[in-house]
Order: C-alpha cells, then sequence, then structure tokens
C-alpha cells in the first residue's frame, strides 16, 4: 500500500503509520526526507517564470544583435578542416 503524502486530520491515518505523521500547517503531512507537496512545487515553478520569460527574451534579443542564427541552425554539422563532423553535445565520446 502506498503512502498518502498529506492528510486533513490525524484520525484519517491509519493507526499503524501514524508514527510517521508530523502535523504542519493544520494538516498532517509525511515526515521523509527530500518529499515536497505537490502544490508547493507548483507554486515554485510558477514563480519562476517571469525569471525564465527574461532570461529567454534576453538571449533572443542578443541574437538578433549580433545576427546569429538560432541554435538548432548550428547544432547540427559544423566544418572543421574542410570536412563536416557532428557537433558533440557532451552525450558522446571523442
Amino acid at each position: 500500500m502506498a503512502l498518502k503524502f498529506k492528510y486533513k486530520s490525524k484520525d484519517e491515518i491509519p493507526t499503524e503509520h501514524q508514527t510517521l505523521y508530523v502535523e504542519r500547517d493544520g494538516a498532517f503531512v509525511l515526515d521523509a526526507e527530500g518529499a515536497v507537496d505537490g502544490e508547493d512545487m507548483e507554486r515554485k515553478i510558477a514563480s519562476l517564470e517571469p525569471e525564465r520569460n527574461t532570461a529567454r527574451a534576453r538571449v533572443n534579443r542578443a541574437l538578433v544583435s549580433e545576427k546569429l542564427q538560432p541554435a538548432s541552425a548550428w547544432q547540427t554539422r559544423n566544418t572543421y578542416f574542410g570536412r563536416s563532423w557532428p557537433l558533440l553535445t557532451g552525450h558522446e565520446r571523442p
């Protein structure tokens, strides 16, 4: 049986699992290291969206001002020493 992350009251928690839960903000949550409530994670992701959009716009402006091609245009092939080589992305071994 999978453990539920959050219960509204202590009465809802099965008796054999009550020692695994602690009270936080009026609810009983599973006391597990690294566990994060899904709602909290969604709020954190949403709060970072404006920052991500600002960074994306800054990169796009830099590409336009330097008259550079989008990354997808030059990541596929590059020419060195008169020969076309696949660009290594870090996942391949040279």
